[in-house]
């Protein structure tokens, strides 16, 4: 699915991913993740709360960071007003 970044250690690799409800497509989900693959299964199986009642989900993007650091903060700006007009600007 993604190809790793060979300047990037893989034990430091973070990941920002949006996800869309194609139950709902104005729902969005945003989080941080190590394992966006895995992250997709869990929220497609209902293992989150947050998005069980809204499967299933469709990948919309991902942003690889260098480390955890930069991808938090990516991720709160991406939950902001601001950060779900640059998804629906860029992504959607």
């Amino acid at each position: 699915m993604l190809a790793p970044d060979p300047g990037v250690s893989q034990d430091l690799k973070r990941f920002v991913y949006v996800i869309n409800s194609l139950a709902n497509p104005d729902r969005l989900y945003v989080e941080a993740a190590a394992n966006v693959p895995m992250r997709i299964a869990a929220h497609n199986a209902g293992h989150s709360p947050l998005t069980a009642t809204h499967r299933p989900w469709r990948l919309v993007a991902v942003v690889q960071f260098g480390n955890e650091g930069t991808a938090q903060r990516f991720e709160k700006f991406l939950k902001s007003s601001s950060g779900r007009a640059f998804i629906k600007h860029h992504f959607v």
